[in-house]
């Protein structure tokens, strides 16, 4: 009886550690919220719907992108050194200023990317790749200007199909 209790448990715990590369984990999902509560919420708003002529809707885009390589290292970028100029999204134009956010941990940065990637509104798919501190880390050493971030957007757009 008592190994019947334990089986299920461990089982269970193995399903967990092997399901959990395939995805990022809560902890790193709720480390990215806090990421974004702090440094994103005020113009993205709290549920990533964004704020119209200010900051676009992160609730499907980056999503698509980080299912690229592409469109991994523009997210990357994006949070490392900004945007600047007129993009649309969703059927809807933006010319903003983004800020780059250098000053964070790699650590940090990977966390915010998973929060809006894959754990905002369940955006990601189950396959996602979790992004990295090294993977944040590595975009580092390719410093680039917001504009040309945003001129790395267009590319994307092609890859991604929209």
């Amino acid at each position: 009886m008592k190994t019947a209790t334990v089986m299920p448990g461990l089982a269970s715990a193995v399903l967990f550690a092997v399901a959990l590369p395939m995805g990022a984990s809560a902890q790193e999902l709720d480390a990215g919220k806090a990421v974004f509560a702090r440094n994103c919420m005020v113009c993205h708003q709290a549920n990533g719907q964004g704020q119209d002529g200010l900051a676009p809707a992160l609730t499907s885009y980056p999503a698509r992108y980080a299912q690229t390589d592409t469109g991994r290292k523009l997210l990357g970028s994006i949070v490392l050194y900004g945007m600047v100029g007129a993009i649309e999204n969703g059927g809807k134009q933006y010319n903003g200023n983004m800020p780059g956010f250098r000053t964070l941990s790699d650590g940090e940065l990977a966390d915010v990317l998973n929060y809006v990637a894959i754990g905002l509104h369940g955006s990601g798919s189950a396959e996602s790749k979790p992004f990295s501190a090294d993977e944040v880390k590595a975009q580092r050493t390719k410093a680039v200007t917001p504009s040309e971030v945003r001129h790395q957007r267009q590319d994307v757009l092609k890859d991604v199909g929209l």
